[in-house]
């Protein structure tokens, strides 16, 4: 009976302490709001002058961390009162926890882990949890060109005309594009990702762990033109920029007209250049009439559109070939010799493939716009 009267009067003593406890920490909530209010309403009164606030309050014995605490509360976030305590994390996957999930991610699909964590109250673990069990996959952003203005309306517009002018009944039109495009001297610059192996723990050299590069690295500018039968011009490589007259006297006389003329009928060519500046001077548009070779005009073709041109994934596969070089041209020269290798047999494994589903694309431009060949999976490759 004594033990039970002691162990009564114990839970007794520990139900005070702890009512005391939390007496102690409302009243000091309440005290710590009073004071914010007070140095908030001072900061105002006084032209927002921090320093002056702070002065003012030391001098009443409060301290400078806690004046400056309640400052930078109120600059960064306008709420004068302390945040009301949101409870513990969520870590059960329940459906209400993962509806949460969902409905921040149709907010904004690109919340991070962190972020989406934090907005719903639960552990990393728990959300990655809740993405499972609904179905939700991360998916990688694809680059690709931004548009301005009326260039995707452009866009649709030339792919329509183009798909009109290729039509079988318009009679057999071969589709020939130039392009150029800069190639670093190293080969190693080139590769836009690299990788090795190691045992785990093993030190390697720096030459292999880091892949380092050229501040401002040597390139060759480098202009070719490819053919929807699988064919490729001889390519123009020089230092420095293309401007319209050495494209008109290099470009075209010296290597595009020569070419065409040894492989196809000039009357069946269907001529797409580029859309920079030098590809449509007075004299290059003139040298193209003169051959009665047919070509997109400058207002008919698409602006920004590597998506639709073969040539572009070309010089991706040529810059791939070229950085596996172990060692680097050391002139000129020696650089023409190894790309025009390159380009032949890039040509002779892809060149048909490139074209394979170009009308297709131009289809797809014409009716989802620019974007449509980079949502169609199918067609990425």
């Amino acid at each position: 009976m004594i033990f039970v009267q002691c162990s009564d009067y114990y839970y007794v003593y520990l139900y005070l302490y702890i009512l005391k406890i939390a007496i102690f920490l409302s009243m000091r909530t309440h005290l710590g709001q009073e004071l914010a209010r007070r140095v908030v309403g001072f900061y105002e009164k006084h032209d927002c002058c921090r320093p002056a606030a702070i002065k003012h309050f030391v001098s009443e014995g409060v301290s400078r961390s806690t004046t400056y605490a309640i400052l930078r509360r109120y600059l960064d976030t306008g709420r004068v009162d302390y945040s009301k305590n949101r409870g513990p994390k969520a870590t059960s996957c329940s459906a209400a926890n993962t509806k949460r999930i969902a409905n921040c991610l149709a907010k904004n699909p690109r919340l991070t882990l962190a972020a989406m964590a934090g907005k719903c109250r639960m552990s990393i673990t728990s959300v990655r949890k809740c993405l499972k069990l609904a179905n939700i996959e991360t998916h990688k952003r694809v680059v690709a060109p931004k548009y301005i203005k009326n260039q995707a309306v452009r866009c649709k517009e030339a792919a329509k005309m183009l798909l009109a002018k290729t039509m079988p009944k318009h009679g057999r039109k071969v589709i020939v594009m130039d392009d150029e495009t800069y190639v670093y001297e190293n080969p190693e610059e080139n590769a836009s990702q690299s990788f090795f192996r190691a045992e785990k723990g093993v030190t390697v050299p720096d030459n292999v762990m880091f892949k380092a590069k050229t501040k401002f690295a040597g390139k060759y500018l480098v202009w070719q033109a490819i053919s929807q039968d699988g064919q490729v011009s001889p390519p123009l490589i020089m230092k420095g920029t293309l401007n319209g007259q050495t494209y008109e006297k290099e470009c075209l006389r010296g290597i595009l007209l020569p070419w065409l003329k040894a492989n196809f009928n000039l009357n069946e060519i269907l001529f797409w250049p580029d859309l920079a500046t030098c590809h449509y001077t007075r004299g290059a548009t003139e040298l193209l009439q003169s051959e009665s070779i047919e070509f997109i005009k400058r207002d008919e073709n698409a602006p920004n559109l590597p998506q639709a041109r073969p040539i572009e994934k070309y010089w991706a596969l040529c810059k791939r070939d070229y950085s596996k070089l172990p060692i680097k041209p050391k002139s000129l020269r020696s650089f023409r010799y190894q790309w025009s290798k390159i380009s032949k047999n890039v040509i002779e494994k892809s060149g048909e493939r490139l074209f394979a589903n170009l009308r297709e694309k131009l289809r797809l431009v014409r009716k989802h716009g620019p974007y449509g060949p980079l949502k169609n999976v199918n067609l990425q490759h």
